[in-house]
């Protein structure tokens, strides 16, 4: 989900980028709806194939998020408090959600599983365990990308997009991946040509590379909407120039509905809370035996994304009191 996740100032934001990481945040959305629903057997065809689009965009969205880190990280210098705020952030949703839920009944409060919070928080999330130790290791990339020309750095990514996509298939794992993308997005930033900035021609590759993922699928072949995918790699750098090359005045509400996306994802993905989330309380796999099951489907999604990012708003506004007190209360200490 560096910039991507930054708790900067909203009205300092560039709102394309921010309406872009509304809109991924959406596509993340509806890929859980798919995922982690159980899908019925008896299911119509057009609900099924409700559930397939709705898994398309969620790799691509994850590809889209780092891109944006590592376009605006590799000039930016790294900050130890923003690091700490994502692991906070992340903390406080892992800890919160247990204990709301034991609270609840919904379960039983185990000292084992709750020093596993504490203490092993970031398994819970596998984008945010990577995400973290990416920006851990962000002034690393940086330095690389900065001190490599253009012609050793084109080379580098060749390599690294040869290595794990199904070209050659070598699997080194979601980090390494992560780090192929920054350095893309760096290299984006650093080298602009004209495909990274001109809106018709990325826009243009965009609706290409979606229309070969549609074919492949209705063919039957290998699905193309993998994270690690030529195709959705070309369709997630071509969504990103493609937002990146929109003229948008800065806006307040989108910056600011934006800078939730991180807590919406926290929230909605949660490990435990997710199983409830679909199957109980929206209960999507009754809804998918309905005729109108799409317009169920978008405002859940919807639904969700709104719910999430209000609590989110609720978190930020107490977190910004109490530590405005704490601050007033240290400078009366000092003086």
């Amino acid at each position: 989900m560096g910039h991507s996740f930054d708790h900067a100032e909203t009205s300092s934001r560039q709102s394309n980028f921010e309406l872009l990481r509304i809109f991924c945040m959406i596509l993340i959305i509806a890929h859980h709806f798919s995922v982690h629903s159980i899908m019925p057997e008896n299911i119509s065809m057009l609900n099924r194939l409700i559930f397939d689009v709705f898994a398309i965009g969620g790799k691509v969205a994850v590809n889209v998020f780092v891109l944006i880190s590592g376009y605006f990280m590799v000039k930016s210098k790294f900050k130890i408090q923003k690091l700490l705020m994502l692991i906070f952030q992340t903390f406080f949703y892992s800890i919160a959600i247990y204990i709301i839920l034991c609270i609840c009944g919904i379960c039983t409060l185990n000292i084992n599983q709750l020093f596993s919070y504490f203490f092993r928080f970031y398994n819970k999330y596998w984008f945010m365990t990577n995400y973290l130790i990416l920006y851990a290791i962000s002034p690393f990339l940086n330095k690389i990308i900065c001190s490599s020309n253009k012609n050793t750095l084109k080379l580098l990514i060749i390599c690294a997009i040869l290595l794990q996509t199904q070209i050659l298939g070598v699997d080194l794992g979601n980090l390494i991946w992560f780090c192929t993308l920054y350095i893309i997005s760096g290299y984006i930033r650093i080298y602009p040509n004209q495909f990274t900035n001109k809106f018709y021609l990325a826009f243009t590759t965009a609706i290409l590379s979606f229309i070969v993922i549609i074919l492949f699928y209705a063919l039957g072949q290998i699905c193309l909407w993998d994270l690690k995918n030529i195709v959705c790699l070309l369709l997630s750098i071509s969504l990103f120039c493609t937002f990146k090359n929109i003229k948008i005045r800065n806006n307040k509400i989108i910056n600011f509905i934006s800078s939730t996306t991180l807590g919406i994802y926290l929230i909605h993905d949660n490990r435990l809370l997710r199983p409830m989330l679909w199957g109980n309380w929206l209960n999507v796999n009754t809804h998918a035996l309905y005729s109108n099951f799409w317009i169920f489907a978008i405002s859940a999604v919807l639904l969700v994304f709104v719910v999430c990012s209000l609590i989110e708003m609720i978190r930020r506004l107490i977190e910004k009191k109490v530590l405005k007190l704490i601050f007033k209360q240290k400078t009366n200490i000092n003086s």
